[in-house]
């Protein structure tokens, strides 16, 4: 369970600065799933998953002012429309490593080519 303090020097509508705790019936003072001094519940979304097919969302806990650890699909996962697999999080496909090393003219080229 979260233990309620404060940084030192806080002086929000959470914390007792002379204190350096939370006022009484505040469960916390900040972080993602902080809103007005009350823990988030369960399920709500801490953190929007990107653009990559490979990213999930994250959720809080119910029981926690932080945000989780960012999650994301299991290394080896399809993605990218079938042209790559997850590795951390991301979706390399060829086209991607491709225009990261070269940019988009060089792989456009080599998809003209073949």
């Amino acid at each position: 369970d979260y233990v309620g303090w404060c940084q030192t020097g806080s002086s929000d509508q959470c914390c007792d600065a002379a204190t350096c705790k939370l006022k009484p019936g505040a469960q916390c003072a900040e972080g993602e799933c902080c809103s007005n001094c009350k823990i988030k519940a369960a399920g709500e979304v801490c953190r929007e998953r990107n653009d990559d097919d490979c990213d999930l969302e994250d959720v809080c806990d119910g029981k926690s002012p932080w945000c989780p650890s960012d999650r994301f699909q299991a290394n080896g996962a399809p993605c990218g429309k079938g042209e790559g697999y997850c590795y951390n999080g991301t979706c390399p496909t060829m086209q991607h490593q491709c225009t990261s090393l070269w940019g988009d003219s060089k792989f456009l080229l080599y998809n003209h080519r073949t």
